[in-house]
């Protein structure tokens, strides 16, 4: 119960076409999330779930039924927004009940599922106070424990911790995840935060554009991005990119020579006078002694606690490295090597990764 086929499906706005044809499969249980810059389409696609947005062509199915044509109410899903639509004058416990209140349930049962739904969230000391009372962290609780009384067969989440300061985040972002670990309920979940994504999902769906650009685990789309799109999407800070050209191929190795000067060795056949970017991750950079790979100036540095985050400043443009504290001064010049097994290349018009 609870799986979710996406087919072909499309929405178009007038003649502005906004999701092009998307195909996904998401597996009962699963935690999926939709990731992607602002304006790509998650959220529409998000609503078209609910049924809050109706679909142009394609069919949705949950539990192998086509779901086109039914409202809202009559999909079994229950949607937390970004902004937490609680009534003012209606006490937490009002608010968590009122949905079981409009389909019919009796008093028992409604209190019986608020009251489980409370102790779940640790909500039980607050349920007759008002939403004013409340911290932006309880108000996002008590949206979920609203969602949670229903039992759906769905969760959908709207960017629900945008609101939210960045402690608050991360501490919600940990009891969500074990609320569905615990409740082991379909969860599709909108963000346009990587870090969301990559500590929340047992899948990412990558979008831009109204297309899904990758889908797949968080490690694998980090390690394996099928372009230079989601290379530089997911990961933080950034990957960083360097123009380049490959010069020569032997057996299975590539020597590409960066446009700024230096020569990498790219374990993997590449076609020989090939255009390219190569991006490296900034963890994967290191200050070096050994033969240059890339040389730079140091123009800042971030402290983080853990680590330095170093601006590198380069002939190929600036490069972020992270690098334990304190070996490195604003105003060194230094080199810089990367191990070849975190190397990324892509071809330079399509963006497209390159394997070999």
């Amino acid at each position: 119960m609870g799986s979710i086929i996406i087919s072909d499906v499309s929405k178009r706005f007038g003649g502005f076409e906004v999701i092009k044809g998307i195909d996904l499969e998401i597996a009962d249980g699963e935690f999926v999330v939709l990731v992607g810059p602002s304006g790509c389409g998650k959220s529409t696609l998000l609503r078209m779930i609910a049924g809050l947005e109706d679909i142009s062509s394609g069919t949705i199915s949950i539990d192998d039924q086509v779901v086109n044509k039914l409202p809202p109410q009559k999909r079994d899903v229950a949607m937390v927004f970004q902004n937490y639509a609680l009534y003012p004058h209606y006490t937490v416990f009002r608010n968590m009940a009122f949905g079981l209140k409009l389909r019919s349930y009796p008093k028992e049962q409604i209190r019986d599922r608020v009251h489980k739904a409370a102790e779940i969230l640790g909500l039980t000391e607050l349920l007759d106070r008002y939403p004013k009372s409340l911290s932006g962290g309880q108000r996002q609780r008590v949206a979920m424990g609203r969602a949670i009384v229903r039992d759906p067969l769905l969760y959908l989440f709207d960017e629900p911790l945008s609101n939210l300061d960045a402690k608050l985040r991360i501490s919600m972002r940990t009891e969500i995840k074990s609320l569905h670990q615990s409740l082991k309920r379909t969860t599709v979940y909108v963000t346009h935060d990587q870090v969301e994504a990559m500590t929340m999902a047992d899948r990412i769906v990558i979008m831009r554009d109204g297309i899904i650009e990758q889908v797949g685990t968080p490690m694998d789309v980090y390690t394996n991005p099928t372009n230079r799109f989601v290379a530089g999407f997911i990961g933080a800070p950034t990957m960083n990119f360097f123009k380049a050209r490959v010069v020569s191929t032997n057996g299975k190795a590539s020597t590409v020579l960066l446009d700024a000067g230096g020569e990498i060795e790219v374990k993997q056949k590449l076609p020989a006078d090939r255009c390219v970017t190569v991006g490296v991750r900034p963890e994967h950079l290191s200050l070096s002694e050994g033969p240059e790979r890339l040389t730079g100036r140091v123009s800042l540095i971030e402290p983080t606690g853990a680590a330095d985050y170093l601006m590198v400043k380069t002939d190929s443009g600036t490069a972020t490295v992270v690098s334990p504290n304190g070996l490195a001064n604003v105003g060194d010049n230094v080199s810089l090597r990367a191990a070849d097994e975190h190397l990324h290349v892509f071809d330079e018009d399509s963006g497209d990764r390159l394997s070999g």
